[in-house]
């Protein structure tokens, strides 16, 4: 037994209806249960009753064991002289007193709790299973499904628009600076993000923009400042790039990164940082002044075309410097730019507009990813098997965030699935 189990249960009135009494026999009728307090103090506060003919207005505490009061260190707590009524799952003789020495009444709960409330609670939180709610037919709920979707796109959103806002903080609200970090940590993939981003901070947006006339620079700063060209030179292109990078280091003083900071192992060749560095090395060289672009651009199939880039003729027959590629990489991806726009674009237009107060950006980025096709994985097959809609990046997204911050962590008692499902009642 959990104790947010017993403010489950008293949060939602999962008990039997009929007549309450005290441990003591005293008669308890329930006006109103109180809000539930995520602060310090009592865990419900406002709450009304009666007890005994007599009106109470405070707060509830709950505790598995009436002795918790204790044991939680309550005992001498001023804040909990308001408690008008102490819940408990098992009262266990103890009997919490409030510093005029009056006791404060006792209510029991596990008598009075439905059987296949508890079986049900128990087997949600206790599956093994990646969808916990999977044995409970979740899909039949159709307006609690919907509505856990919902929240779990909003926090998705949330969350990840909160580093996005950090950085903006840290970089003085520029934007143009924040897309740019963005889009090489997205460049890097899970295996790399945190060495692109370490690149684009030792790179910065406004560094490559000064030489934006040469391709050849930008590809020189960036493989440059990633360590790339450290090692003895493979090739003439390599050597190449090497000489403009010494250049450009003494120019502006610049410190490049290790190459043991870069991961190959177990990735696919169009994966390879190499490949992603000189990606972006293309997408730098083809545009200008990207974020405001996006964020005046409401057309897909336009902001597809912004990220629509081809690498130079050497990226596409290597995948390394110096080692000849049978099959390179020609350009980005349709299903690379589609994920680019659901993992960097999207939270950009919701933090962007966020940080604005302008709630037509923020839906600005759900529009999107309902227009989006829905990502395919493991994650989402699951869900998808079990009738979960994924029609759209919007719905698997929804799916995502669902997963990773309810399911995986077994929140159900704060999914309105999991709701549903305690407090049926047929």
């Amino acid at each position: 037994m959990q104790e947010e189990f017993v403010q489950f249960v008293w949060h939602h009135g999962l008990f039997k209806n009929k007549p309450l009494k005290t441990i003591h026999q005293g008669d308890i009728m329930l006006f109103d249960r109180g809000l539930l307090n995520i602060d310090a103090g009592p865990d419900f506060t406002n709450a009304r009753i009666k007890m005994n003919n007599q009106d109470w207005a405070g707060s509830i505490e709950i505790h598995i064991k009436s002795s918790d009061w204790k044991a939680h260190q309550h005992l001498g707590d001023r804040r909990y002289d308001s408690v008008i009524l102490h819940v408990v799952w098992h009262h266990d003789g103890y009997v919490a007193l409030r510093h005029d020495g009056s006791k404060i009444p006792i209510l029991e709960l596990k008598s009075l709790v439905e059987e296949s409330v508890i079986l049900n609670y128990k087997a949600l939180c206790g599956d093994l299973n990646m969808v916990p709610c999977k044995k409970f037919n979740p899909t039949r709920y159709d307006i609690q499904l919907k509505s856990a979707l919902h929240r779990a796109i909003a926090d998705r959103m949330i969350q990840k628009s909160a580093r996005l806002l950090s950085l903006i903080e840290m970089h003085s609200n520029n934007w143009h600076k924040v897309f740019y970090i963005a889009i090489a940590r997205y460049f890097g993939m899970k295996v790399n993000a945190d060495a692109m981003e370490d690149l684009a901070f030792r790179t910065p947006n406004e560094l490559l923009a000064k030489n934006k006339h040469s391709k050849l620079r930008i590809e020189a700063l960036l493989f440059g400042q990633s360590g790339f060209l450290d090692a003895p030179a493979e090739d003439e292109y390599h050597a190449k790039l090497k000489q403009e990078y010494n250049f450009l280091k003494k120019k502006y003083d610049l410190t490049s990164m290790s190459i043991l900071s870069w991961k190959f192992s177990k990735m696919r060749p169009a994966n390879f940082p190499t490949i992603r560095i000189s990606q972006l090395a293309a997408l730098i060289s083809k545009q200008s002044h990207l974020f405001s672009k996006v964020i005046q651009e409401k057309n897909v199939s336009i902001l597809k075309g912004f990220f629509a880039i081809e690498n130079t003729d050497y990226w596409r027959s290597h995948y390394k410097f110096g080692v000849l590629a049978k099959r390179g990489v020609q350009q980005l991806g349709s299903g690379t730019i589609e994920s680019l726009l659901i993992n960097v674009v999207a939270p950009m237009l919701f933090a962007y507009g966020k940080h604005r107060n302008d709630e037509n950006m923020k839906e600005r980025a759900f529009d999107l990813l309902e227009l989006l096709k829905p990502e395919d994985n493991k994650f989402t097959r699951w869900y998808k098997d079990i009738g979960f809609p994924n029609n759209t990046a919007y719905d698997s997204q929804a799916i995502i965030g669902l997963r990773e911050n309810y399911c995986e962590k077994r929140l159900c008692l704060h999914c309105s699935i999991g709701i549903k499902i305690l407090d049926k009642t047929e």
